[in-house]
């Protein structure tokens, strides 16, 4: 595993000792074999982790205050955090260099190394997965496409416009009249844009028109009937 190399490297030990010397050790072969890593190493100033662990293998058997590490798997490190709840993206120190799985057919499949904590409480899966594949392509950090005010959300906390894409908080997406779809909610910006009818102010379809007076087809047959009864006053005025 990756971690246990690095705990090696800082002198924490091996998978196989993790640390601890073994029963029946021999204290002067280990000083030997310590001594003799530092004489062909010539790191005196920087010795290698065969050396740190000899150096000190007695000490923190006995439990004393040493330089060198515990073995101990550290926590996976937190690679963002969304700004707007506890959702965390975390790399997993199990996996060397976190990279794309597809299939044999070369669809996509999921990002190995970088996973959501408890990630089980999220409903939209594929939101979150394409989020963790904007972070590998980001460079292990939070992806602009997730920024708002140059804050990172989670696909909980913000989602698109349905009609221009703009990342915006969940609460502030509407539904148009007559939409119910997943995606269909958007920005108030594009909700402003909606023509609506000025009898009723019903919002217009997308193959719906406003008549000259601002009238929809929901109440066009309304406003000539209006316009018809404000005739036969006129006449018989």
């Amino acid at each position: 595993m990756p971690w246990e190399a690095q705990l090696f490297r800082a002198g924490a030990g091996c998978p196989s000792c993790e640390g601890r010397a073994p029963e029946g050790s021999n204290a002067e072969k280990i000083l030997e074999r310590h001594a003799r890593d530092v004489m062909l190493s010539g790191a005196v100033d920087d010795p290698g982790p065969w050396s740190i662990y000899h150096e000190t293998l007695g000490a923190h058997d006995e439990g004393l205050n040493t330089k060198r590490p515990e073995w101990k798997r550290p926590e996976d490190p937190i690679v963002w955090s969304c700004d707007g709840c506890e959702a965390v993206v975390r790399q997993s120190l199990d996996v060397a260099k976190p990279s794309v799985v597809r299939t044999e057919s070369g669809r996509f499949r999921g990002i190995n190394g970088l996973y959501w904590e408890d990630e089980s409480r999220y409903s939209d899966q594929d939101e979150f997965e394409k989020a963790l594949h904007e972070t590998l392509d980001a460079g292990l950090k939070a992806p602009d496409s997730r920024l708002i005010d140059g804050k990172p959300y989670c696909p909980h906390c913000a989602e698109r416009c349905g009609e221009c894409g703009l990342l915006t908080f969940e609460h502030e997406l509407q539904l148009p009249d007559g939409k119910y779809g997943k995606g269909d909610a958007i920005c108030q910006d594009c909700m402003a844009k909606i023509p609506t009818c000025a009898y009723c102010g019903s919002q217009l379809g997308d193959d719906e028109e406003i008549d000259d007076e601002g009238y929809g087809p929901c109440c066009h047959e309304d406003s000539e009937e209006d316009d018809e009864e404000e005739g036969a006053d006129d006449v018989e005025g």
